[in-house]
């Protein structure tokens, strides 16, 4: 991962994107992964968070297409039934 950064206008003004993978175009299906924040280190955090969740969802959704059911209500649970 190649983090960018860079200032723009509104209240969270700091903005950080993946230079490797961020294309910014229209149909692009990662133009959403922008980190925002009130400082450059804000920003990429929010960047970061934005990667784990996506891999989170996608790890969902693997486990979803094998029919794997999610029976645990706590995370800690999650796998060892």
């Amino acid at each position: 991962m190649k983090i960018r950064t860079a200032l723009s206008a509104g209240p969270d003004r700091w903005l950080a994107v993946d230079d490797d993978t961020y294309d910014g175009a229209e149909d692009s299906s990662n133009r959403h992964m922008i980190g925002y924040g009130r400082t450059e280190e804000e920003a990429i955090e929010d960047l970061k968070r934005l990667f784990r969740e996506e891999a989170e969802w996608k790890e969902q959704e693997d486990d979803r297409e094998a029919g794997v059911e999610e029976y645990a209500i706590r995370p800690e649970l999650r796998g060892k039934l």
